[in-house]
């Protein structure tokens, strides 16, 4: 099965790497908060939570599987 080509990146590879990935783990790590985590509620279902990192950090962190096959 193929896959479609992933999108263009807004910026080079290389400048995301060095720019904007170093500073969304800067943030993540600081705003770390274990209450925020994953849970059960009381009904029993999984409640995903986010550690206390914000919606963008997130956006940023998950690119990295993609961003780094094509920095290589």
């Amino acid at each position: 099965m193929t896959h479609p080509p992933a999108p263009p990146l807004a910026v080079p590879v290389g400048g995301r790497l060095a720019g904007e990935l170093p500073d969304a783990i800067e943030r993540a790590m600081a705003s770390l908060d274990p209450e925020e985590s994953d849970r059960m509620a009381s009904d029993g279902r999984e409640v995903e939570g986010t550690g206390g990192v914000d919606a963008a950090t997130i956006s940023v962190l998950v690119a990295v599987p993609g961003v780094l096959p094509e920095a290589g």
